[in-house]
C-alpha cells in the first residue's frame, strides 16, 4: 500500500496511528465487512460461512468466527440467517 501511494511504510503507519488504527486493523476490518456482505447476500447454502471466511483471507473457520462475532455480535451463520 505504501509503495502504491509513493510514501514510506513508516509514514503510512504514522498516518493510520493518527486516526487511531493500524494498517493491519484496517485491512482486517475491510475483510470482515466484505465477508459480512457476502453472508447477507448469499442465497447459496452450498457455500458455507467457513468457505466465505477462507475466500476473504481468513486461515480457518474458528478464527474467522471469533473475529466476526467480536465485531458484529453475531456468528457468521447468524448473520447469514438474518439476511
Amino acid at each position: 500500500m505504501a509503495e502504491h501511494t509513493g510514501i514510506s511504510s513508516r509514514l503510512l503507519a504514522e498516518l493510520f496511528r493518527e486516526v487511531g488504527t493500524t494498517v493491519h486493523a484496517k485491512f482486517l476490518d475491510m475483510r470482515l465487512e466484505r465477508a459480512s456482505v457476502e453472508l447477507r447476500l448469499s442465497n447459496d447454502e452450498a457455500r458455507s460461512a467457513a468457505e466465505i471466511g477462507l475466500r476473504n483471507g481468513f486461515k480457518n473457520a474458528s478464527h474467522f468466527g471469533r473475529l466476526f462475532k467480536a465485531k458484529y455480535g453475531l456468528t457468521p451463520n447468524e448473520c447469514r440467517n438474518r439476511g
